[in-house]
């Protein structure tokens, strides 16, 4: 990075666009979709969408994913479903309703103000 930009600043990413940005982290050893997107969308303002365990989890159970969809292609997915100004709102959203509520294991259907559009909760049994 210092060669190609000449310090080991990442401020250059800001004047790119967001795939081209995303496209140059990725090309670096260890980093993946998920880790550039968090990068560009938090430091950058980028209109990414990271998709996590948990947004990936959240988003299959209540349709806005189909199950087959990998956390990989859901990033690109989702660029295409939503305007830029959601992005960061819904990742958020999307994480935070994970991590509290929608757990892996044991979610807490019972009290999710989502859950009539879960397919977790209509999979359960009576």
């Amino acid at each position: 990075m210092r060669e190609a930009h000449g310090d080991h600043s990442l401020e250059f990413l800001g004047e790119m666009e967001p795939l081209v940005a995303r496209d140059w982290l990725t090309s670096i050893p260890g980093i993946g979709i998920k880790t550039a997107s968090v990068v560009l969308m938090m430091s950058f303002e980028m209109p990414l969408m990271p998709v996590d365990r948990h947004v990936d989890r959240v988003s299959k159970r209540i349709g806005l994913m189909p199950p087959h969809v990998s956390a990989e292609e859901a990033h690109d997915r989702y660029l295409a479903l939503l305007e830029p100004e959601q992005c960061y709102p819904l990742h958020v959203g999307l994480i935070t309703h994970g991590r509290e509520q929608c757990h892996a294991r044991v979610p807490d259907c019972d009290t999710c103000p989502i859950a009539p559009r879960c397919r977790q909760v209509n999979r359960r049994a009576p």
